[in-house]
């Protein structure tokens, strides 16, 4: 490949002057959609996801990466059988950021095997699926971390706008390291995958479960209080500690875990590192139970 810039005239005028058909303008913050004309925003009382018919912000959104990243993020999207090449940028109007979001419609330069993908309800699995391989952890299939770097700043304020708390708990097994030296790395795999399988269970349209480490979880609790999310925590453990193992059936499986709820002025590191001591205040207690 060949720098762009090193182009000679003649094949630059065979280029298309305008590679992007549609453009707009999103504050990540309240994902509203805007123009912008004559040095100012205009509103366009959308929010961002309204266009892919959905009712909350994208599991992939490249924006609010283009954001935190400070670089430009594509992705795919997919709408009324057209396929769109969304180009996120962070860009910077009277001191605050925004994405500009330039798309094009792909539909026609896509390539897509037809006698595999022979209908559009084919053709958006496939583009599904690659934005879910961006945010999921591809053992578990639980959300990763990068997900959830994305997604915690959301959640929080909509839960200080809406004025309804939320909880996170960090958990992750006990003596594992002893697991992977005592059983071996596969049996260590197999109880990840069986913890993962309970965490899954948890999941519906405001509890968010992620791994953020290797025997590390996450879950993400919207209109819970503390209270009642140490009681989804206590009968995880119940459900847990009740899983049986065919090739070490005297391993128990066991769990420490932290719960934190989001006080007013919270930063993100604080309210991590809440749950995070409390988790580790029940691993000692744990781990002076089994001595």
């Amino acid at each position: 490949m060949y720098p762009i810039h090193s182009i000679d005239d003649e094949i630059k005028n065979m280029i298309p002057s305008t590679l992007h058909q549609f453009y707009r303008i999103v504050d990540l913050q309240t994902h509203d959609v805007y123009d912008y004309h004559n040095h100012e925003l205009i509103p366009l009382d959308k929010k961002c996801f309204s266009i892919w018919e959905q009712e909350d912000p994208c599991t992939n959104c490249t924006s609010c990466r283009a954001l935190l990243n400070g670089k430009r993020i594509v992705k795919l999207g997919y709408q009324e059988n057209i396929i769109y090449l969304i180009d996120s940028l962070p860009i910077n109007i009277k001191g605050k950021p925004y994405a500009l979001e330039l798309i094009q419609d792909v539909s026609d330069s896509f390539m897509l095997n037809t006698d595999i993908t022979s209908d559009t309800n084919d053709i958006c699995s496939v583009v599904s699926a690659f934005n879910d391989l961006v945010m999921k952890d591809t053992f578990t299939l639980l959300y990763n971390k990068q997900y959830l770097n994305e997604r915690l700043p959301v959640f929080i304020q909509k839960a200080q706008e809406s004025h309804y708390p939320l909880s996170l708990a960090l958990m992750d097994i006990d003596l594992f390291k002893n697991v992977n030296d005592t059983f071996g790395h596969l049996f260590g795999d197999k109880v990840i995958l069986a913890f993962a399988q309970q965490l899954k269970q948890l999941m519906n349209h405001d509890t968010f479960c992620a791994r953020i480490g290797g025997d590390e979880f996450m879950i993400i609790f919207e209109n819970r209080s503390e209270q009642e999310s140490e009681q989804i925590c206590e009968q995880l453990m119940c459900s847990l500690s009740d899983i049986r193992f065919e090739e070490h059936p005297d391993y128990h499986l066991a769990i420490s875990y932290g719960i934190s709820t989001l006080q007013e002025n919270d930063s993100i590191d604080n309210f991590i590192n809440r749950a995070d001591e409390c988790m580790y205040e029940m691993k000692k207690n744990h781990h002076i139970l089994s001595r």
